[in-house]
């Protein structure tokens, strides 16, 4: 007896579980991209302005290091031996138990000049595949944000909710092609499954927090305008 959930919503698969279970489990995929629990304890708080619509949840898994070996087991070894397409968020706090090479890229979230706040001005990823494109530039501090995600009636549906542009930028960085399928481990609220789908591919999420997968499931279905089937 199956420890998940699957759920189809058109080009998407999604799974209710621990990644760390369901990863070996699953067919090829065409690249990772995600944003891992990676042991600080993060707790967003909206910089203690209580005027900023944020989510307070924590995240499960952040209260110890983490190791991203199985990530990089879950992908197909290039034809030089090297690791398969994989991009990981916030990979400085882990970035020893990280293999050689690999390109740095940062996530300039203040790329005008701003008030002194709280929130932190760049978020920096990690990616297997090598890249002259290797800072991406969106607004995204607490009230202050750009894109689709920019109202402030708007609440964050995730402590560390990313947005669709940058996801897409993130998917387009690893040279996924269209109709390849891309994977988010730590699926949140499914803003890596709204950009693979938009940008032509296909999309395997897994989430082990249900409320979050719900979310997720809406705004995926929400995305390709279909019902989702278990």
């Amino acid at each position: 007896m199956s420890n998940y959930e699957k759920v189809k919503i058109g080009n998407a698969t999604l799974y209710l579980g621990d990644c760390r279970e369901i990863l070996p489990t699953l067919e090829k995929m065409d690249a990772i991209v995600s944003d891992p629990p990676y042991g600080i304890g993060f707790q967003h708080n909206g910089g203690g302005r209580s005027l900023v619509p944020c989510c307070t949840d924590k995240i499960i898994g952040d209260d110890q290091a983490f190791e991203p070996q199985f990530l990089f087991d879950a992908l197909p070894k290039k034809r030089n031996g090297g690791v398969g397409n994989i991009l990981l968020f916030g990979a400085n706090y882990y970035a020893k138990r990280l293999p050689d090479g690999g390109e740095w890229m940062v996530w300039d979230k203040i790329p005008r000049c701003g008030a002194k706040d709280s929130f932190r001005d760049a978020e920096f990823m990690w990616s297997s595949v090598k890249t002259p494109r290797t800072i991406f530039r969106h607004q995204w501090k607490g009230l202050i944000r750009e894109g689709e995600e920019a109202s402030a009636k708007q609440k964050r549906v995730h402590v560390s909710q990313k947005p669709v542009a940058l996801m897409m930028w993130c998917i387009d960085s690893l040279i996924v092609p269209l109709g390849g399928t891309v994977c988010d481990p730590f699926m949140g609220s499914g803003s890596t499954g709204v950009a693979a789908l938009r940008s032509g591919r296909q999309f395997i999420g897994i989430e082990i927090d249900k409320k979050h997968f719900d979310t997720a499931c809406e705004r995926i279905t929400k995305e390709q305008g279909v019902f989702a089937a278990s």
